[in-house]
């Protein structure tokens, strides 16, 4: 038995069995094909895609009613983007940053009213969580962007305070 020459841990070659993993991983990442970069802002309030709720005669709907039009919000700017193009066929990376209001609660009040307190977090930390926003980005972007978001290996999705609320997707 060796030991892993990044973590140490007991292995049967070179590398643990997750550094093997990772550096194939990346070795994929590094075959993707840079020169096709689609880049787009959707501006207004990030919506996350929630659950499906039934209602009482059986059908389906969004439980969060923001969804559908923030959902349809990314589909046309991702269009825009596209100019057009056919969506692409190959892997995949999705870069997600969410920008949202403050809220009053971080300002000070009269003339402070435009300063932030010091006690007010730098990041957003509350609902919705990153991942359900970019369930909500990478579905609409499908058939769109790219033919099937199964494509999309590898996501990073991030929230942040910012002016105007938007969604910068790259």
């Amino acid at each position: 038995v060796n030991s892993c020459a990044f973590c140490g841990a007991p292995c049967r070659g070179e590398t643990c069995q997750a550094h093997t993993d990772l550096r194939e991983s990346h070795d994929v990442l590094a075959d993707v094909d840079t020169d096709l970069i689609v880049a787009f802002t959707v501006l207004g309030e990030p919506a996350p895609q929630g659950s499906k709720v039934k209602n009482r005669y059986g059908g389906i709907r969004e439980s969060n009613p923001r969804t559908r039009p923030y959902r349809q919000a990314v589909a046309t700017e991702a269009e825009i983007a596209m100019d057009g193009g056919h969506p692409l066929s190959g892997p995949i990376i999705l870069d997600l940053c969410f920008y949202f209001s403050r809220p009053r609660g971080h300002f000070g009040s009269g003339r402070n009213s435009d300063v932030l307190k010091p006690s007010a977090p730098p990041a957003k930390t509350t609902a919705p969580d990153a991942l359900k926003l970019g369930r909500l980005a990478e579905d609409a972007m499908s058939g769109i962007v790219y033919l099937d978001d199964s494509q999309v290996i590898d996501v990073r999705a991030r929230k942040f305070f910012g002016t105007p609320p938007r969604a910068v997707i790259t």
